[in-house]
C-alpha cells in the first residue's frame, strides 16, 4: 500500500513540503545551510568518489555532493523533480540524471563509492525498503559507504491527528507551493499513509539484515536546535569488505558453509545473482526458448522443473503462445515471485519436482526443461526423475538438461574453475564472496562428470542426446524421447 500511494504521490509532483521548502524558501536558508554543513561533516572524504544521490528530488544535496565528488548520479522517480534538479545545476558537468523507480531499478554492481539517501525510506514499506537496500549493497564497491537520513518515530505523537503532529510537519504546510485551498489535502489520511516513520532500531535491524556494517549514527543537531525535535536520525554504514570465513556471498545474500538455500529472501536478488554467476545465462534462456518453438504443438505442455522466479517459464509462454506452460518449484517464496508475471497460458505450482503429479501432462508434453536444477537433487534421485520425465514426453518430445559439470582432466577442471572465478570477479564479486558461495554449495550442489550426465539420460531412455551449450563449468544437452 505504501508504495502504491507513494508512486502516485511522487509522479504527481512529489512532496512539496519541507524538503523542497528548505531548498527554495529564503526564510529557511539559515537552517538549510546549517543542515547541509552538518551532513557534509558526517560524510567521508569524497575526493575521486562516484556518488549516487538516491531519491535526489530537486537537488537539495546533489550540487553539494558534486562539489566534492568526481561524479554524481541523481536518481528520482519524479520526472518534474529531476527536470528542476537538472536546471538548478546546469553549470555543473559532473552530474548525470535518471528518472527511475529505486525499487525496480538495477543500480549495477560495484559502481559507487557512496550512496546518499535523504528522506527516501519513509516512503517505502519494509519489503520495498529491503529491496532498495539490497540494490544499494550490490551497487556499492566493497568498503563503499551508505549515508541514510530519515524522520523517525520517537514518541506517541506519530500517527496521531494533524493538530498533534510535531512542529516541523505543521510548519511545512506554510511552505507548500500550491494555493492555500489545496493545502488541506495534505492533512487527509491518505497523505499521512504515504509516510512510514519507523523507530531507529527498526532501521538498524533492517540495515544489518541486508548486510551493512554500521560506522556512525546520531541525530541532526541543526534540526533539533531549530525545532526542539530529535526525530531526524542519520546513519553512516559500509558495505563489508569480505574476509575469508565470512558468509557473505554477494548481492546482500549470506549463506554459511554447506547451507545454501533458495528459500527466505533469496528470491529478491536471485535473478540478478545467477546472471552474474553463470556466463551467458540469458543467452541460454533464449536458446531454450528457440528450441521450444521447434518442439511445441498447439495445446501441448512445456514443463520447467525448478523454475525459481519464473523468468524462463515466462519466456517460454511468450515464445509459444499456443502451448500450455507449467513452472514447478519447491520454494513458496520463489513461486510467489513467479506468479507476478502470469500469462494466460502459464501456471505455477509449488511442489517437490520428484513427486509432482505429471498425470495431466503425460503423453502430451512437448518439452521438459531442467535448467541448473538436477544438480541440486541427491544423485540417487536423478535417474528415477529422468525416467518419469521420459515417460511424460510424447514420442519425439525433448528434454533440455543444463548442469554445472566436472571434467575428468584435473588440470582442465582447475583451469576452467579459474576462468569461471575471473568471470564472477568481472561482475563485481570479490574473491572472498566467490569462495564463500563455493563453501555454501558444498554438499548442496553436486555436479557430475559430463559423461555421467549423458549416461543418465541414456539410461532413462533418451536417444539421441546432443550438446547444445558449453561454457567454462557449464553444459547443456538436448535429449529426445524416441
Amino acid at each position: 500500500m505504501n508504495r502504491l500511494w507513494g508512486r502516485l504521490f511522487w509522479r504527481r509532483g512529489g512532496d512539496p513540503a519541507f524538503g523542497s521548502a528548505l531548498a527554495r524558501d529564503p526564510a529557511l536558508q539559515a537552517l538549510n545551510e546549517a543542515e547541509l554543513q552538518e551532513i557534509d561533516d558526517h560524510l567521508p572524504d569524497l575526493t575521486g568518489y562516484r556518488v549516487l544521490d538516491l531519491g535526489a528530488g530537486i537537488g537539495r544535496f546533489t550540487g553539494r555532493l558534486a562539489e566534492r565528488a568526481e561524479r554524481v548520479l541523481a536518481l528520482d522517480l519524479s520526472a518534474d523533480a529531476i527536470a528542476e534538479n537538472r536546471q538548478r545545476h546546469a553549470a555543473r558537468h559532473n552530474i548525470d540524471y535518471r528518472v527511475a523507480d529505486a525499487v525496480a531499478e538495477d543500480l549495477g554492481a560495484a559502481q559507487y563509492d557512496l550512496v546518499f539517501s535523504n528522506w527516501l525510506f519513509m516512503y517505502l514499506d519494509d519489503a520495498d525498503a529491503r529491496q532498495v537496500l539490497t540494490h544499494v549493497l550490490r551497487a556499492l564497491k566493497p568498503g563503499g559507504w551508505l549515508f541514510l537520513r530519515e524522520s523517525c518515530r520517537l514518541e506517541a505523537a506519530a500517527g496521531s491527528p494533524w493538530w498533534r503532529w510535531p512542529a516541523v510537519p505543521r510548519l511545512a504546510l506554510q511552505h507548500v507551493p500550491v494555493p492555500w485551498w489545496q493545502r488541506w489535502r495534505y492533512l487527509l489520511p491518505g497523505q499521512r499513509r504515504i509516510q512510514l516513520h519507523r523507530r531507529p532500531e527498526q532501521y538498524e535491524r533492517l540495515l544489518q539484515q541486508v548486510g551493512f556494517e554500521p560506522e556512525a549514527q546520531g541525530r541532526l543537531g541543526s534540526y533539533e536546535a531549530a525545532f526542539d525535535s530529535a526525530h531526524q536520525q542519520y546513519w553512516l554504514l559500509r558495505k563489508p569488505i569480505a574476509q575469508a570465513g565470512t558468509d557473505a556471498v554477494g548481492d546482500g545474500l549470506f549463506a554459511p558453509p554447506r547451507a545454501w538455500t533458495f528459500g527466505g529472501e533469496t528470491w529478491r536478488s536471485f535473478d540478478d545473482h545467477i546472471r552474474r554467476s553463470i556466463p551467458f545465462y540469458d543467452a541460454l534462456h533464449e536458446l531454450i526458448a528457440g528450441l521450444a518453438v521447434d518442439f511445441a504443438r498447439p495445446e501441448g505442455w512445456l514443463l520447467e522443473l525448478g523454475c525459481s522466479t519464473g523468468t524462463l517459464s515466462a519466456r517460454l509462454s511468450q515464445a509459444c503462445p499456443d502451448s500450455r506452460v507449467c513452472g514447478v518449484d519447491a520454494e513458496p517464496t520463489m513461486i510467489a515471485a513467479a506468479q507476478r508475471q502470469l500469462r494466460p497460458n502459464l501456471e505455477y505450482h509449488c511442489a517437490d519436482i520428484r513427486s509432482f503429479d505429471l498425470t495431466a501432462a503425460t503423453g502430451a508434453t512437448d518439452m521438459v526443461v531442467l535448467c541448473y536444477t538436477l544438480q541440486f537433487l541427491p544423485v540417487a534421485d536423478r535417474l528415477p526423475l529422468l525416467c518419469r520425465l521420459c515417460d511424460t514426453l510424447r514420442p519425439g518430445g525433448g528434454l533440455i538438461l543444463a548442469e554445472k559439470v566436472r571434467r575428468r582432466d584435473p588440470e582442465q577442471e582447475a583451469r576452467l574453475r579459474r576462468v569461471h572465478h575471473a568471470f564472477k570477479r568481472s561482475q563485481g564479486y570479490t574473491q572472498a564472496e566467490i569462495d564463500a558461495k563455493d563453501r555454501s554449495l558444498e554438499g548442496i550442489l553436486v555436479p557430475l562428470h559430463e559423461d555421467e550426465n549423458t549416461d543418465l539420460l541414456a539410461q532413462a531412455g533418451f536417444a539421441p542426446v546432443h550438446t547444445i551449450f558449453e561454457n567454462t563449468c557449464f553444459k547443456a544437452w538436448l535429449a529426445v524421447r524416441p
